[in-house]
């Protein structure tokens, strides 16, 4: 067993690589400067090649690359272009909650999967995970969301501070797996 295991971290070592270098370069590929977006458009060229140096990104693209790589080992991911925030500090601000809605999600999917096996309940259920293997995840969420969010008003349209607000994003991703 111990040997599934390692054999399986092994393969999915260059996946990941690969993974990693289909969004760096896709993100290098789409249009507009990284110093741009974070400076604004009205910014002096002077400054921004200052800042690209500082940044790294004067350099070429495999030497970009193999330095993120060296970075994200060691934990740190840079920063946010966008927000001007370390990217690992957010992804740590985020990941409890993440922990909370996937155990949510989980118990949901195996409570939709076990209810009443082989009754007409369960058929429904099957049918309806069903639905939500087919629909794309983000498109079950906007249905749900305006329906029982907007229309309806049985739960919160977004935030995440008690669970009530919790409870349609892990009906949302439970659904999904519970179709799987």
């Amino acid at each position: 067993m111990l040997r599934k295991v390692l054999k399986r971290i092994l393969i999915s070592i260059p996946v990941l690589v690969g993974v990693v270098l289909l969004i760096f370069i896709m993100l290098r590929i789409v249009p507009g400067d990284p110093v741009t977006t974070m400076m604004g458009e009205n910014v002096n060229p002077a400054v921004i090649e200052k800042i690209s140096k500082e940044m790294g990104l004067d350099k070429p693209l495999y030497v970009q690359f193999l330095q993120y790589i060296a970075h994200a080992l060691r934990g740190d991911f840079g920063t946010s272009y966008r927000l001007n925030r370390n990217v690992t500090k957010i992804i740590l601000e985020a990941f409890p909650n993440t922990v909370k809605l996937s155990l949510l999600a989980a118990v949901g999917a195996w409570i939709i999967a076990a209810v009443r096996q082989n009754k007409l309940l369960d058929r429904l259920f099957m049918g309806g995970a069903l639905i939500g293997v087919s629909m794309p995840v983000f498109m079950t969420a906007l249905v749900l969301q305006y329906l029982f969010a907007f229309k309806f008003k049985w739960f919160p349209v977004s935030g995440f501070d008690s669970i009530r607000a919790m409870i349609l994003p892990a009906i949302v991703l439970g659904w999904n797996s519970a179709g799987s």
